[in-house]
């Protein structure tokens, strides 16, 4: 049964995340620990679960011309390190204090996805701070996979100046390189369950 309920709430999670660019993560995450897992396992095995659709997405949005190849090098760069800090937290830190630093997080991204604002339709210069930022949302993405893609979306649209679709495109495709190296580092501590 629990393998049924996980398939069920697999395909839940990948067709809103696919479509909303993040967010629906959390949704998988808290059913895997509803199961007894571990939180360091638990997200090990939701980032595994969550690499699959990214290459699909990426596909569309270059179909969609919504890449933007001048930025892309950076926000690439600083996902992988960020990604890298943020997954060898998994690994290396004690259960309590990063159920701890996982809570904070969470409320971080449910309290920016419930602010109200207007997405952005046009693009717009960018802020000076937007990499201190986007680096910090990477670093989350790490540590925690679950519901950062839509503060990583957030970040690229209202600090770096892209459209909405723009921002979700690029954080899509740097998540590529990103999540690559996440999942490697987890299989290789044999946290994926």
């Amino acid at each position: 049964m629990h393998d049924l309920i996980l398939l069920v709430v697999g395909f839940v999670v990948a067709f809103i995340g696919t479509m909303s660019g993040g967010g629906a993560g959390i949704l998988a995450l808290f059913t895997l620990i509803a199961f007894g897992m571990p939180i360091n396992q638990a997200i090990a095995t939701n980032k595994f679960g969550d690499f699959g659709f990214f290459l699909p997405a990426v596909r569309n949005f270059i179909k969609a011309k919504q890449i933007k190849k001048k930025a892309l090098p950076a926000i690439i760069i600083i996902n992988v390190v960020g990604a890298t800090i943020g997954t060898l937290m998994i690994a290396h830190f004690n259960t309590a204090i990063f159920r701890k630093v996982v809570a904070v997080i969470l409320v971080v991204i449910i309290i920016a996805c419930l602010r109200k604002k207007e997405y952005a339709l046009k693009e717009r210069p960018p802020h000076w701070y937007w990499p201190f930022i986007y680096f910090g949302t990477s670093i989350s993405a790490g540590a925690v996979g679950a519901g950062t893609g839509i503060l990583s979306t957030m970040t690229l649209m209202y600090a770096r100046g892209f459209t909405a679709l723009e921002a979700m495109a690029n954080s899509f495709y740097a998540n590529v390189f990103g999540s690559t190296l996440s999942v490697g580092i987890l299989l290789f501590t044999h946290l994926i369950n």
